[in-house]
């Protein structure tokens, strides 16, 4: 037997139910979501603003709680960033759209954008950018270090870091940087010319993931870490690096960002700045963007800290926070408080004995560096430890 053909008018009215019950799906959607936010705000779980969303500074935030979570796994981290920054850029004042206003460019296109809520460099082809330095040429000294936070989406995307300034050597790479003309960076391993490492019991099915870029260049000595895991360690490269370019190198349109990048030279030990200057001044120890949370990164700092404590029982810290000039006074002044409690209840936990810490903060009372550049600020973000 055959079944009539439906008519032009049930088709309609079926498209029509179709139509409704999709758009009834939408509307119950957005009902939960505002729902959601209500009760949200009810419990006190809104999102906290920054402080230069903060103009009267009153809204304090993350008394100094420490996200044991994340933590715990840079317990061995052992990179510690250089003492005075060179060059630093956390997208801050970016407009989204725009090409980023701390680098040059050498091909392909970059531009600002946001990402999860995140202000990130979005490359938008193979684009290899150098940070905009006031020194040309060759600007690393013979310590210094490099970070920055890299995201894999797909594989086999990767990143290259070179160890001069293309825009500055048109391309050229330089005779004097033998094995250390550039390094291939993908999610879980590193290459460089005769030494490559990796991540053990890294799988693809990870991905997407952003990671934390680390180096340390000391003399002729290179350590280079993604995330807690040291990759490439290698005691003597015959190498003079001079600058950084970061290319990036898309697979099938995959998305490629950068942010949080920043160079700094290194100098003396930490041990060794007690011994000399009876305090460690470091801006290595990191949070989260206007609250006193720490950011993992900082574990590296934090763990030497810990172990010269360990080995020099009669040390006695008092942990000093201190800010830039941006945002409210009174704001800045709480949160260095809060920030210097963070770390001192880092050290507790890890075992040190809480009558050997007291912590306080300054806010922006005592800059080190000129709040007017983006580095004397960056600089003057910082964590003391004062001997007692």
């Amino acid at each position: 037997m055959l079944t009539p053909a439906p008519t032009e008018a049930q088709i309609l009215k079926k498209i029509g139910k179709k139509i409704k019950r999709r758009t009834d799906r939408k509307i119950d959607k957005t009902i939960e979501k505002g729902l959601d936010e209500v009760e949200d705000e009810i419990d006190g779980k809104n999102k906290e603003k920054s402080p230069n969303d903060q103009k009267d500074g009153k809204n304090v935030q993350n008394q100094g709680t420490t996200d044991k979570t994340v933590l715990k796994p840079w317990s061995k981290f052992d990179f510690v960033p250089g003492d005075v920054i060179l060059f630093e850029d956390l997208l801050e004042n970016e407009e989204n759209g725009e090409f980023p206003s701390k680098w040059d460019i050498y091909s392909g296109n970059v531009e600002n954008a946001i990402f999860n809520g995140e202000k990130i460099i979005n490359y938008q082809d193979n684009a290899a950018i150098v940070p905009l330095i006031d020194k040309k040429g060759d600007y690393l000294p013979e310590k210094f270090t490099v970070e920055l936070d890299i995201y894999f989406e797909t594989y086999p995307a990767y990143y290259k870091i070179y160890f001069y300034d293309k825009v500055e050597e048109k391309g050229r790479s330089p005779e004097q940087l033998n094995d250390l003309s550039y390094m291939l960076v993908k999610f879980s391993s590193i290459k460089l010319n005769r030494f490559e490492g990796e991540i053990l019991g890294s799988k693809v099915e990870e991905l997407p993931l952003w990671r934390h870029l680390s180096i340390s260049f000391n003399v002729r000595s290179l350590k280079v870490y993604l995330d807690e895991n040291r990759v490439i360690n290698v005691p003597n490269l015959r190498a003079d690096p001079k600058g950084i370019t970061i290319e990036a190198y898309k697979y099938s349109g995959s998305p490629m960002f950068i942010k949080n990048m920043k160079i700094a030279e290194g100098a003396k030990k930490l041990y060794d700045r007690i011994l000399t200057d009876g305090k460690i001044i470091t801006t290595g120890i990191k949070f989260d963007s206007g609250k006193s949370s720490l950011k993992a990164e900082s574990m590296g700092t934090i763990n030497e800290i810990y172990q010269i404590m360990k080995d020099y029982p009669e040390l006695k810290f008092s942990v000093e926070g201190h800010t830039d000039n941006v945002g409210a006074d009174d704001f800045n002044l709480t949160l260095s408080k809060q920030r210097a409690e963070t770390v001192k209840n880092q050290l507790i936990s890890m075992g040190i004995a809480s009558e050997r810490l007291q912590s306080n903060g300054f806010g922006e009372s005592k800059p080190l560096h000129d709040n007017s550049e983006d580095a004397g600020r960056a600089n003057n973000r910082r964590v003391e430890f004062v001997k007692k």
